[in-house]
């Protein structure tokens, strides 16, 4: 996958002394944006307000120092680091930052702590994907470091009165967290603690034939499966789920199952898809400015316009012996080490311009009168200032309280050139 951006907002802060003649800088960084739906109080709300109060209190102290500190908070983290991105390739600044301040490393320090080794790992196996079992790696974890702890605590057992009675309570203990596993009262999920991952989009899809003729249409919830038990927790609650079906069977029809993934598209074969009507509160529009043949009668190329919202992606699926020679996006994709369909990550801030992009097939056969690429692009209107349709409330309102929705409109549209 291919990541572009532009017009992508930082807010920058260098302070120094009036008398500092330094160049090399002291950078601290954390990022003002958030996942959809969530506040970001932990990530990173919490560490932007420490930024600013060191910001105010070194602004105001007697006490010089000697080096100056600049203070970046980056925009677009959550969209693959591209603020931050842009300030190391781009900011006149970024030389001369010397030291980087890391909160990664006391976190790893305290990381080798047992507890600290389950709260990390607890959240983040909640949403790998129903591909793995997240209970088997947290029962690995435990069982290793149980066994290591064991050399310590099982002499102590000999030391009692009645080992027999310390391992008969040791087995009662178990017995009773086994029941509380299985039974209503270890259910995973809490509203404030333990929420679960649903994430999904409500999806309109238009896909067009070699002459520009609409062969499919349809609207539906784009459901991706983060958590290992995918939708089953929410059978028992009034969830219509009814026609809820797997993307399998497109991925044989449509470039990328014709599926409007996000960053996230390997888990595409096995997201769901519930049928419905989708009101989107906006569209995406790809225009084909120009159509070539080149000197060496083999290669085609095509130009075109994309204008849609602030987060869009392209699918590149070449049809047959056909090969992308060349592309407006960064070359090394299309080394014999990746293989097609190729993604494009589109997203900009301040800058909306319409985004011009080429791409030139090639076929050792120099037949170029036929299809010679599937190519869908997807627009998603993430942001709450795009209306849900009452459909989409409804939907959200029957959610149990202990689900945390990630969700917004998308629109795919699949072309052959």
């Amino acid at each position: 996958m291919w990541n572009m951006y532009q017009g992508i907002q930082n807010v920058i802060v260098k302070l120094s002394t009036k008398e500092s003649q330094s160049e090399s800088y002291l950078l601290i960084n954390s990022h003002f944006d958030s996942k959809p739906g969530s506040p970001g109080s932990g990530d990173d709300g919490v560490m932007v307000v420490v930024m600013l109060e060191v910001l105010r209190q070194m602004a105001t102290s007697e006490t010089p120092f000697q080096h100056g500190i600049i203070f970046l908070f980056n925009g677009a983290e959550e969209n693959a680091l591209q603020g931050a991105h842009g300030f190391i390739t781009q900011h006149k600044w970024a030389p001369n930052c010397s030291v980087v301040s890391f909160q990664v490393i006391p976190f790893c320090y305290f990381s080798y702590l047992f507890y600290m080794l389950l709260v990390v790992f607890f959240p983040i196996t909640g949403r790998n994907g129903i591909s793995s079992n997240p209970d088997l790696i947290i029962a690995l974890l435990c069982g290793i470091c149980t066994y290591f702890a064991l050399g310590f605590v099982a002499q102590f057992i000999n030391v009692f009165r009645w080992p027999k009675l310390i391992l008969l309570g040791l087995g009662v203990v178990t017995f009773i967290f086994c029941m509380i596993a299985v039974s209503e009262v270890g259910f995973p999920y809490r509203p404030k603690t333990n929420v679960m991952r649903v994430n999904f989009m409500q999806t309109k899809r238009i896909f067009y034939d070699y002459d520009g003729a609409v062969t499919h249409s349809d609207s539906g919830y784009y459901f991706i499966y983060q958590d290992r038990r995918s939708l089953s927790p929410l059978k028992d609650f009034n969830v219509n789920l009814t026609g809820l079906t797997s993307m399998e069977p497109d991925c044989d029809k449509y470039v990328m199952c014709g599926a409007p993934c996000f960053n996230f598209c390997g888990g595409r074969r096995r997201a769901g898809w519930l049928p419905r009507e989708v009101s989107i509160p906006g569209d995406i529009t790809l225009e084909l400015l120009e159509k070539s043949v080149l000197p060496d009668g083999k290669t085609t190329r095509f130009e075109f316009k994309l204008t849609g919202p602030p987060q869009m992606n392209v699918f590149i699926q070449p049809v047959g012996v056909a090969k992308v020679r060349d592309w407006s996006f960064d070359r090394k994709l299309l080394e014999d080490t990746y293989e097609p369909p190729y993604v494009a990550y589109i997203s900009y801030g301040i800058d909306d311009s319409p985004l011009k992009f080429f791409v030139e097939l090639a076929k050792s056969d120099g037949d170029l009168s036929g299809p010679l690429m599937e190519l869908g692009v997807v627009g998603h209107f993430i942001s709450y200032e795009f209306e849900r349709d009452a459909h989409a409330k409804e939907f959200l309102s029957d959610l149990p309280n202990y689900v945390h929705a990630m969700e917004w409109p998308a629109i795919f549209k699949g072309y052959i050139f």
